[in-house]
């Protein structure tokens, strides 16, 4: 009669034996009783099946939670989630991001404050923040945990992916959540966890009739709109926060999807199309349109390589931004916009291709403000101004020099002098970037007698 208890009970509780022979259920096991019906666990072990398939390292929390959950519910899925404990319990340990979680997951709870290095994709360098978690928030398209919280950086609300955290210290410093803090209108034209600087683009997608059936099948996007098409496949349309985000999933209906709107998103996906072209050797790379990079980055494939024209529309955005409360906007996208023009010559694209040899990039852009903007003193003063700023961003700002120095000098008047400081022909610029779309004005500054000067 006990033994035919004990495995009836087996099967709904973690029952373990001790070492003298006795049957108990571990304290640690514990969990309160939960009344559901089947349908309600179904909703339970469909959390709890998708969490443990998603869990690529050893968890033990995970592991421990499962089991308990599994206490809970009803044959099959008591067996079926015991089984996926286990299997979390074989993954590779790793301790430190265990104790990562675990620390933000009490800065969470008790609303402390946690200091974290942080290395942001693409980057080989790592960031210091202090940041207080506001939400610690699931990918939906992956595995991965984010934790939005509030930044000292630049006092920003930002989705932190705890992957990419290599440490993680509490610290004793407490804080507040706000009330206005609402993660539901945050995530609103979140395409996974992304949230923009600015307002969501409407991203328009065209599917083949053999697509069709399987985009109307799910819901991708809480806003989607799915209009179809006389041909038999649809048309699919979202405001998305960040088009970047869903450009895997884009990917992935391959040559069944065409792109309509953003325009950045359809030349993101020309440019990956001219990369397999080449990879797959279906077209005379001869051909083809040349394509300015960026950077490079090692062991990855050229065509995920960041373009030219995209890291400086990107770096003029945020420069903009940053200039905003100087009330000089115009003046930092412009800078921005022309500080690597040097990198559309042949020279420096065969350098990221490996070649070694070093390129001055930043000459060029610095020599190209001082020729566009010289039309009255006042241009010529702020482009001279600029062209420091480009010259010296990644050196440090160069000395002015005199007319006597030579291109050893490294002064500014030595490098923008073209008889002195030969630079390679990077005139392809003018295909990608207009200047004539650029100005520089000054910013009045108020002063302490109450008057105004110009900034120049």
């Amino acid at each position: 009669m006990i033994y035919r208890d004990r495995i009836e009970l087996t099967g709904r509780y973690p029952i373990e034996k001790d070492d003298e022979g006795r049957y108990h259920i571990p304290r640690t096991k514990l969990i309160s009783e939960i009344k559901i019906n089947l349908h309600e666990a179904l909703t339970l072990y469909l959390a709890a099946r998708k969490t443990s398939r998603q869990t690529r390292f050893y968890q033990p929390h995970a592991a421990n939670a499962l089991e308990k959950l599994a206490a809970t519910l009803h044959q099959p899925m008591t067996e079926k989630l015991l089984k996926a404990a286990d299997a979390v319990l074989k993954q590779e340990k790793k301790p430190e991001q265990i104790k990562i979680i675990e620390t933000l997951t009490q800065a969470w709870v008790e609303q402390r404050k946690v200091r974290i290095e942080y290395q942001a994709f693409g980057s080989d360098q790592f960031t210091r923040h202090t940041i207080s978690p506001y939400l610690i928030e699931p990918s939906i398209w992956s595995d991965s945990v984010y934790a939005i919280a509030l930044t000292d950086f630049n006092d920003k609300i930002l989705p932190f992916k705890i992957e990419r955290i290599q440490n993680a210290f509490l610290s004793g410093e407490h804080f507040e959540i706000p009330e206005d803090f609402d993660e539901e209108k945050m995530l609103k034209h979140a395409w996974g966890i992304w949230v923009g600087d600015k307002g969501p683009v409407t991203v328009k997608l065209r599917f083949s009739p053999e697509a069709a059936r399987r985009v109307k099948e799910s819901i991708w996007h809480p806003l989607e709109k799915v209009e179809d098409t006389e041909d038999g496949g649809c048309l699919w349309s979202a405001d998305v926060a960040e088009w970047r985000e869903m450009l895997p999933w884009v990917r992935g209906w391959g040559a069944d999807v065409e792109v309509l709107e953003p325009k950045d998103l359809r030349d993101a996906l020309i440019r990956e199309t001219r990369g397999l072209a080449e990879l797959y050797q279906v077209v005379d790379m001869k051909a083809q349109q040349i394509i300015y990079y960026a950077h490079s980055r090692k062991g990855e494939d050229k065509f995920k390589w960041q373009t030219l024209k995209d890291h400086l529309t990107n770096t003029a955005e945020l420069a903009e931004a940053f200039g905003a409360d100087a009330g000089i906007s115009e003046l930092a996208r412009t800078a921005a916009l022309m500080h690597d023009l040097g990198k559309y010559s042949k020279a420096f694209q065969r350098r990221l291709e490996g070649s070694g040899r070093k390129i001055d990039h930043a000459t060029a852009g610095a020599r190209t403000v001082m020729e566009v903007f010289n039309k009255t003193e006042l241009e010529k003063s702020l482009s001279t101004i600029l062209a420091y700023c480009i010259a010296g961003h990644h050196t440090g700002l160069p000395d002015y020099g005199g007319s006597i120095d030579v291109d050893g000098d490294g002064t500014l008047l030595a490098r923008l002098d073209p008889a002195k400081k030969k630079l390679e022909d990077f005139s392809a610029y003018k295909t990608e970037i207009d200047p004539a779309s650029l100005v520089v004005k000054s910013r009045s500054v108020k002063t302490s007698n109450q008057g105004f000067h110009s900034l120049s």
